[in-house]
């Protein structure tokens, strides 16, 4: 089948949903959620003022499976200072294929330690909409980090590794 508005091809199969669904969602509002890039050199006074005032959740786009540069120290103080503070931390990849496994290296891990929690194969758009859903749904810090490793909408592939 072809619209006759765009000519794209459509599928007629049905879509079901994957993930948990929420029930009864308040709509959308405006909240303190913030997405920062890693990059090679940024240092621990940058992240510092960039997480000042401290945003309600940080989505974290860090690299490969969700590591940090090592070779700056204090950055992961930086980030254990937010978490302590309340501030959600998610660590997302930059890379587009990328899934984040917080533990499987030594930057990680410190993140994971301090809090952080890894976003799985969200993409940020998706990870920034969820943060913001879930604020919305008047979730904070521990309970909304916790929330961003449940699929509720299907956004996190909920497949084994390798199917």
């Amino acid at each position: 089948r072809s619209s006759w508005v765009t000519g794209v091809q459509t599928c007629a199969l049905p879509i079901s949903p994957r993930g948990a669904g929420w029930p009864d969602p308040r709509p959308y509002t405006r909240q303190d959620a913030v997405v920062i890039d890693l990059a090679p050199g940024i240092t621990a006074a940058r992240l510092e003022a960039m997480l000042t005032p401290r945003p309600d959740a940080l989505i974290l786009r860090a690299f490969g499976v969700g590591n940090i540069p090592d070779g700056e120290p204090g950055l992961t103080d930086v980030l254990a200072s937010a978490i302590g503070a309340g501030t959600a931390v998610v660590v997302i990849s930059q890379c587009h294929h990328g899934e984040v496994r917080l533990g499987r290296y030594a930057a990680g891990d410190a993140l994971a330690r301090a809090g952080a929690v890894g976003g799985a194969d969200m993409t940020p758009e998706a990870a920034y909409a969820k943060a913001v859903f879930l604020l919305s749904q008047g979730l904070r810090g521990a309970e909304l980090a916790a929330w961003m490793g449940r699929s509720i909408a299907g956004e996190l592939d909920d497949r084994p590794a390798g199917a």
